[in-house]
């Protein structure tokens, strides 16, 4: 009896520590076409015909944004002046919904 407690207690653990999927790192590249905030939920910025989400690139949780926010700031800026953007991106595979979940990492404002 103690054997079988002890086994499923361990596998309770075990189910319990896996954290986000492990998300591969990827560049989407071009031109901004529009953003979009999904209040209260998440922000996604749509960089040719991709959805990138301002979502923590660690753990793949979304946050709200805030003025110190600069990725958006430069993607915003992209947008207004139709310049190319090379959005650095760790990809999380699909959400809920079965979007791309692509969180940004980094940004990189192109002439």
């Amino acid at each position: 009896m103690t054997s079988r407690l002890v086994y499923a207690m361990g596998s309770a653990f075990a189910l319990a520590s896996v954290g986000a999927p492990a998300a591969s790192f990827e560049w989407v590249n071009g031109t901004v076409t529009n953003i979009t905030a999904h209040i209260p939920s998440y922000t996604v910025a749509m960089v040719s015909g991709r959805g990138v989400r301002f979502c923590d690139p660690e753990t793949g949780v979304d946050y709200e944004i805030n003025a110190a926010n600069a990725p958006f700031d430069m993607l915003k800026a992209a947008l207004l002046h139709n310049k190319s953007v090379q959005v650095g991106v760790q990809n999380f595979g699909r959400d809920a919904s079965g979007a791309e979940k692509l969180c940004i990492d980094r940004v990189v404002l192109s002439n």
